[in-house]
């Protein structure tokens, strides 16, 4: 399968079909929303789109990057989120994060995932891409 084709995949089978949070409309804006994906690395990889977020006033989401508890910069990242992505540019992000690293723990940051709402579980890419 190519990576254009597993993107249309996980867009078309999975994007919409996450487990979307509803997030506090007086706080982060309407229809304000964020999810969970767990990766095989290790990775941790939140999805939000709200008021707030880089791009989410224009629809568009941000992804955010943990890894043990704590936000992390991926290798080739210069920050531990990025913003203004449209959901096919959030399949090809967590496909990419799925084979990257993360910088060593200089750059693992103390922000405490307790202020956001983790799930116990959040699927993993692989069994997302692969279940049809």
């Amino acid at each position: 399968m190519t990576h254009l084709e597993k993107l249309k995949q996980l867009k078309e089978k999975w994007f919409e079909e996450l487990s979307w949070d509803k997030l506090d409309e007086e706080v982060y804006g309407p229809d304000a929303r964020q999810a969970w994906v767990k990766l095989d690395n290790g990775f941790e990889v939140s999805i939000v789109r709200h008021q707030h977020s880089y791009g989410g006033s224009k629809g568009l989401y941000e992804v955010g990057v943990f890894r043990n508890g704590s936000m992390a910069t991926p290798k080739g990242w210069d920050d531990e989120v990025k913003g203004w992505l449209p959901p096919l540019l959030v399949c090809d992000t967590l496909l990419k994060l799925e084979d990257s690293e993360y910088h060593d723990n200089t750059t693992i940051h103390n922000r405490s995932v307790e202020v956001m709402k983790l799930h116990d579980h959040p699927p993993s890419l692989k069994s997302l891409i692969n279940s049809n």
